[in-house]
C-alpha cells in the first residue's frame, strides 16, 4: 500500500498550499520560528479555533491539478498496482488525476464511488474510502485524517490526533486476536485500512511524518510490534543537511527501510538570513524534490510490480 503525502503538490503546483502555510493565513502574532509541534501550533495561531479554521477552508482545500508533471505522477503511482492507497491530504488530488479532470467539484464527487468496510464512522473514516478507476485500474483510496467535504473528519489540531490515536487502539485490541490466529494474512477480511497497514507493504512517498503526526509514529511503532506481520515499511526522502537526523534514526529503530536515492537537501539558512538567500535556498530545494520524487515514483513502481508478478 501507499501513504501518500503533500510532498508531490508542493513540489509540482505553485499554488499548493502547506499545513503550515494554511494556519499561518490569519495571522494571531506568533511568530514564524516558533519551536512546538505543529498540532499545538495550531492551537495557538487559530486561537483554539482549528474547528472553525476547517469549516471556512474546507471548500479552498478540495485541491486540484493543475500541473501535467502533479498529474503524471499522480497517475503513475495510480497505476502502479496498489492494494490501497492511504493519503494524509484533505483533498482531492488523486481523484482529480484518476478522473482527468484539473480540478475536483461536488457535483463530480458524488459520482465517486463511496463504500464503506461494514461500519460507518463519519467523524475519522477508518472503514471509509473512495473507489475510482484510472485506465481500467480500480483504487480504493483512503483519507487517514479526514477529507475536505466533510471538515469534522479533518484532523489536524492536537486534540484530534489524541483522538484519532485513540481509536486506533481500540480497533487493534478489537483486531489482535486475528492477526496472532491466521497464518496467511490474505484470509483475513480487511476492516479498514488499519488492517493494510499491518498485514502489508508500505511505501511512504512525500509525507514528511512530522512529529506532531502521532497517530503515524505510533502505527510504525504498532507494527514493528506485530510478531506475524510479513509487510515492511519504505520511506522516501531525500538526506537532509543535517550532520544528525534524529527522524530517519528514530525509523531505521523501527525497522523502517530509509531511501534517500542519493538525493541531498542543500544547506538551509539561518532565521536571519537575507530573503534573497531564502528564496536562492528555497528554490535549489524544490528542485531536489522535484527530481527526487521523479526517480522515487519510479523505483516505487518497479517494486510494486515486481512484487506483483512474483
Amino acid at each position: 500500500m501507499l501513504l501518500l503525502g503533500n510532498g508531490l503538490n508542493l513540489a509540482f503546483m505553485k499554488q499548493a498550499s502547506s499545513w503550515k502555510k494554511l494556519v499561518q493565513a490569519g495571522g494571531s502574532g506568533v511568530p514564524d520560528d516558533i519551536v512546538i509541534p505543529l498540532s499545538l501550533e495550531v492551537v495557538l495561531r487559530t486561537k483554539d479555533r482549528a474547528k472553525d479554521l476547517m469549516k471556512e477552508q474546507s471548500r479552498a482545500l478540495y485541491g486540484n491539478v493543475d500541473s501535467e508533471e502533479l498529474s503524471s505522477a499522480l497517475n503513475a503511482l495510480l497505476l502502479a498496482g496498489f492494494d490501497e492507497i492511504l493519503t494524509t491530504n484533505y483533498g482531492y488530488e488523486l481523484e482529480s488525476a484518476a478522473l482527468g479532470v484539473p480540478e475536483i467539484s461536488n457535483y463530480r464527487l458524488k459520482k465517486i464511488v463511496r463504500s464503506t468496510t461494514g461500519r460507518v464512522d463519519s467523524r475519522f473514516l477508518l472503514h471509509t474510502y473512495n473507489e475510482v478507476e484510472s485506465d481500467g485500474v480500480t483504487n480504493r483510496i483512503w483519507h487517514v485524517h479526514g477529507e475536505a467535504k466533510k471538515p469534522a473528519s479533518m484532523v489536524i489540531d492536537h486534540y484530534q490526533y489524541g483522538s484519532l490515536l485513540n481509536r486506533f487502539v481500540n480497533f487493534y485490541r478489537w483486531r489482535g486476536n486475528d492477526y496472532r490466529t491466521y497464518k496467511d494474512y490474505t484470509e483475513i477480511p480487511k476492516e479498514s485500512w488499519l488492517d493494510a497497514f499491518i498485514m502489508g507493504d508500505v511505501y511512504i512517498l512525500g509525507q514528511g511524518l512530522d512529529f506532531a503526526e502521532m497517530d503515524l509514529w505510533w502505527l510504525i511503532d504498532r507494527k514493528k510490534m506485530e510478531k506475524n506481520t510479513r509487510g515492511r515499511i519504505f520511506f522516501y526522502e531525500p538526506k537532509s543537511d543535517r550532520e544528525y537526523d534524529g527522524k530517519i534514526e528514530l525509523l531505521k529503530l523501527y525497522g523502517v527501510q530509509t531511501n534517500a536515492l542519493g538525493f541531498e537537501l542543500p544547506e538551509k539558512p539561518t532565521h536571519r538570513a537575507p530573503k534573497e538567500k531564502k528564496a536562492k535556498y528555497e528554490a535549489a530545494k524544490n528542485e531536489v524534490f522535484r527530481a527526487f520524487y521523479r526517480a522515487a515514483i519510479a523505483d516505487i513502481v518497479s517494486r510494486v510490480q515486481g512484487t506483483t508478478k512474483s
